[in-house]
């Protein structure tokens, strides 16, 4: 994103990356099929949750009163953490009450996630490319976070409390370090540029998670994770490159 603007560069930075190997560990460590599907169908939720994670970079900047952008990225960036916190607590408590069936649910979630990622990109807002290249703090801080919430979903799968595991799988730490470090290094206008791409590119991630419901099983871990990548790619991130291609106004 950072090289590309966040128009492209946000795109592929939503395609899917750690909920393959979470997957893949919620294939090996859930005691049955059935936790191993609870774990995946709560995904598409979770990423909804996480599109509203990033519209918050779009909406809280405005909003905010704030000439000191380290000020006003400190507000924005605990806004919306908060906002997280919230609808994902309000998630598990809706998916644990058996009110929606969970896969149901799953597949619910992942229209609205991508309605919102569309209606997100219809009005132009600019996302030039950045000048700055990427850190290796910066790149090691992401590894680092992203490292550590697929263990702990892993984790949570094995201890039996899939739907918590399915949402810690995506939590959004590389979103977070990467709004963060590129509003640091290249000022606010990329990340709230990409934040419509983005949202829109990370339906791909909830496509992976509901076509590795059966890959997985019928295919095994190494091609059934490649089909639900590329299948994923070929129905998300390549019609919404072609969608996000068209020339940016003068």
């Amino acid at each position: 994103m950072e090289r590309l603007g966040g128009r492209l560069g946000g795109l592929l930075a939503a395609v899917p990356s750690t909920i393959v190997p979470a997957t893949l560990g919620f294939w090996w460590a859930s005691a049955d099929q059935e936790s191993y599907h609870a774990a995946l169908y709560s995904v598409p939720g979770a990423m909804l949750v996480n599109a509203c994670f990033l519209y918050c970079w779009r909406f809280f900047p405005t909003r905010f009163s704030d000439s000191d952008l380290h000020r006003l990225l400190t507000k924005v960036a605990l806004s919306a953490l908060l906002v997280w916190a919230i609808l994902a607590l309000g998630l598990v408590t809706l998916a644990r009450s058996g009110w929606i069936p969970i896969h149901v649910m799953g597949f619910s979630c992942l229209a609205l996630q991508m309605a919102a990622g569309v209606a997100s990109c219809r009005n132009y807002i600019p996302a030039p490319k950045g000048t700055q290249s990427v850190g290796l703090w910066t790149l090691l801080m992401r590894g680092l976070l992203a490292g550590s919430a697929i263990s702990f979903s892993v984790w949570l799968a094995g201890l039996g409390n899939p739907v918590l595991a399915g949402v810690a799988s995506v939590f959004p730490a590389i979103f977070l370090t990467t709004m963060i470090s590129v509003w640091l290094a290249q000022g606010k206008a990329v990340p709230m540029g990409a934040v419509g791409p983005i949202m829109l590119g990370s339906s791909s991630v909830s496509v992976f998670a509901l076509s590795a419901v059966w890959s997985l099983p019928a295919l095994g871990a190494l091609w059934g994770s490649l089909a639900s990548w590329l299948f994923a790619v070929c129905v998300i991130s390549v019609p919404a490159w072609l969608y996000l291609r068209a020339p940016e106004p003068k």
